[in-house]
């Protein structure tokens, strides 16, 4: 597989082969050249969206950036991770944005205004583009939900949230862990959605386990948990949250590959 500090070398290298390194953009064109286009820096062989098992449902690993890697093949978690990480790496500007079930990268561009890329199919994306094919909401762009730039500390908090989905598939959620890493994450990204529904499902899971096992008794451990339970569903609510199904979801990602083969 190859490492980090080879492909931070080859990017460089293509900055400097292309004469660019005086635009604060150069880092991202070299990135979507890396991403989208066959080059000798990726072997001659772009990274393209992974259509079986995108969720991980199947194998978590499979949404590993570990396997991007290896494979060339991703999704829409993996593919903007290593995005982030290269950027960082090579000091450029970029961040991770939300969207319903959905994760991509916004930078600014040579002139301040944000651009977007979407992995997924490897093309720009316009905002407009994105609140009509995701239906997302004014209410949940105002409060920061979706759309939103991420700071470096959001996103390695927000990775947080992924280690405990992946932990609860494995171990469950009915000891601390998966709790522990969503307060953890929320102490530095307040507003992260994905968290927040990990956080309130994971609660509403452990009440039921506990009134199961406790005939329904009504203890102050439970009415405790019970309390914080409903400050969490009032925070998604306040937040303007509107679930998008994974089968509509299933379908935003199929239609990708047809803009892809449009763009083409």
């Amino acid at each position: 597989m190859t490492n980090f500090v080879q492909i931070v070398g080859d990017l460089n290298q293509f900055i400097d082969q292309k004469g660019v390194r005086m635009y604060k953009t150069a880092g991202n064109y070299a990135l979507f050249e890396f991403f989208t286009k066959p080059h000798p820096m990726n072997g001659n062989n772009p990274y393209t969206y992974d259509f079986i098992d995108f969720y991980g449902g199947e194998d978590w690993t499979s949404v590993f950036v570990t396997k991007l890697m290896e494979t060339h093949e991703g999704q829409c978690r993996s593919l903007p991770y290593l995005y982030r990480i290269l950027a960082e790496e090579m000091k450029t500007e970029a961040h991770l944005a939300i969207g319903p079930n959905h994760c991509y990268i916004k930078h600014l561009g040579e002139d301040g205004k944000w651009v977007n890329i979407e992995l997924t199919n490897g093309n720009f994306a316009t905002d407009a583009w994105m609140i009509s094919s995701m239906d997302i909401s004014a209410e949940a762009i105002k409060n920061r939900i979706y759309m939103d730039a991420l700071s470096l500390k959001e996103s390695v908090s927000y990775c947080l949230s992924d280690l405990a989905q992946g932990y609860a598939r494995e171990y469950g959620y009915l000891d601390d862990f998966v709790l522990a890493c969503c307060d953890a994450t929320l102490k530095y990204y307040p507003h992260s959605i994905h968290t927040l529904m990990l956080k309130y499902n994971t609660m509403n899971y452990q009440g039921l386990d506990y009134l199961k096992k406790h005939g329904g008794k009504e203890t102050p451990e439970i009415l405790s948990h019970h309390k914080i339970f409903k400050e969490t569903e009032r925070k998604i609510d306040s937040l303007g949250f509107r679930e998008m199904s994974a089968e509509k979801y299933e379908e935003w990602v199929r239609s990708m590959e047809t803009e892809k083969q449009n763009y083409n």
